[in-house]
């Protein structure tokens, strides 16, 4: 179920691993678990990029527009 990030009944940070955020531009963001157990968020660029937002980073970065799937 896609449903919008204004409308998320549960705190950003709590998102579960595999949690989906999609942008204005239709960019998909993974929620995503290093070697280091810290969590980040993937796109589909940044495996080739060797890159990546860590969750407090996107919890900056995401938009009440943007869309999620838990």
């Amino acid at each position: 179920m896609i449903i919008n990030f204004s409308e998320l009944p549960i705190p950003f940070h709590r998102l579960a691993l595999g949690a989906v955020l999609i942008d204005g531009f239709g960019n998909r963001y993974m929620k995503m678990l290093t070697d280091d157990y810290e969590y980040f968020w993937c796109n589909q660029t940044d495996p080739i990029l060797g890159s990546g937002l860590s969750d407090t980073q996107m919890g900056d970065t995401v938009k009440d527009d943007w869309k999620v799937l838990p």
